[in-house]
C-alpha cells in the first residue's frame, strides 16, 4: 500500500506546488532586467541639450540605488532653458531614457529637444503653439522630447511604444519624440 504524499520538513510546511511556484519566481527574476541580477547593473546617461549646447555623461543609478548627486546635476541639465528653473524630475524619465537607449543600442549622446518647462514658459508656448499642451507632462518634470543620433524618430516611437512606461509623442515633421512617465497611451502630431 502506499502512503499519500503529505509536507515534509524540507520544505517547512509548503507544499509542493509553493516551492515549485517559488522556483519559477526566482529563475524569472534572476533573468529578469528589472527585478534580478541585472536591477543592480549600473545605469548611466550621456545627453546634450540642443537649446543650451550642453552636455552630461553621468552614472545616476549605481549598486541597485540612485546617485543624489547624479539627480541633481540632471535636474539642473533638464532646467528650463528660458528663465533657469530647475524642478525636481522624476527619476523614472531617466530610466525610460536609459531603456530606450539600451534598446536601441544607442552609441553617442541623445540629444534633448526639451526637458522641463516652468509654468510661465509653457503658457508662452501654448499661446505660439499647439503642440504645447495645457497639462503638459514638461511643467510637471516627468516629460522629455528626444532624438537619437543615428535612429529615426519612427525606431525611437516604435521602441517607447513597446515598453510601455508612459506617453509617447511622435512629430515626424520636427523628427523628435516625447516620452513621459505619465499613463501609457499616444499620439502623432502633424
Amino acid at each position: 500500500m502506499t502512503r499519500p504524499i503529505t509536507q515534509s520538513a524540507h520544505t517547512d510546511g509548503l507544499s509542493r506546488r509553493q516551492v515549485l511556484h517559488m522556483g519559477t519566481l526566482f529563475i524569472a527574476t534572476s533573468l529578469s532586467p528589472s527585478l534580478g541580477w541585472a536591477h543592480h547593473i549600473n545605469r548611466s546617461l550621456k545627453l546634450r541639450n540642443a537649446l543650451t549646447g550642453e552636455s552630461i555623461k553621468v552614472a545616476y543609478w549605481v549598486k541597485g540605488e540612485y546617485v543624489p548627486d547624479a539627480l541633481k546635476a540632471l535636474n539642473h541639465f533638464l532646467r528650463d532653458p528660458h528663465n533657469g528653473k530647475v524642478t525636481e524630475i522624476d527619476p523614472g524619465l531617466f530610466n525610460l531614457i536609459h531603456d530606450i537607449a539600451r534598446k536601441l543600442e544607442a552609441k553617442g549622446a541623445i540629444n534633448i529637444i526639451s526637458g522641463y518647462r516652468s509654468p510661465a514658459t509653457n503658457d508662452r508656448l501654448r499661446r505660439r503653439n499647439s503642440a504645447a499642451a495645457k497639462g503638459s507632462f514638461h511643467v510637471k518634470g516627468k516629460a522629455v522630447d528626444i532624438r537619437i543620433p543615428g535612429h529615426s524618430a519612427k525606431s525611437v516611437r516604435r521602441v517607447a511604444l513597446r515598453l510601455k512606461q508612459g506617453g509617447v509623442g511622435y512629430y515626424p515633421r520636427s523628427k523628435y519624440v516625447h516620452i513621459d512617465t505619465g499613463p501609457v497611451r499616444s499620439w502623432r502630431h502633424a
